[in-house]
């Protein structure tokens, strides 16, 4: 994501995060499936599993981001984090 310029340490989280929502997802899903339910289902998922609400917030971060670049590459036409709240 050529916008995101952070740290190797900071992508190396992210792509963790994006890996872990994959994993959650057990399936590899089209960029139009996600929805806001699945988003929140995760979000859900996390604070079930007693993630501290800093995790939670930085992988929701990381995945706006990664949402934000798809809509603007217009890979995705509507993003399932529109004013969602953790």
């Amino acid at each position: 994501m050529a916008y995101l310029r952070n740290s190797a340490h900071s992508l190396r989280a992210c792509e963790r995060d994006l890996q872990h929502l994959q994993a959650w997802l057990k399936c590899d899903m089209e960029l139009g499936d996600f929805t806001r339910e699945i988003m929140e289902g995760w979000v859900t998922h996390m604070q079930s599993d007693g993630l501290a609400p800093a995790s939670v917030k930085r992988r929701l971060a990381c995945f706006k981001v990664f949402m934000r670049w798809l809509e603007r590459e217009e890979l995705m036409e509507i993003n399932p984090f529109h004013r969602l709240e953790p």
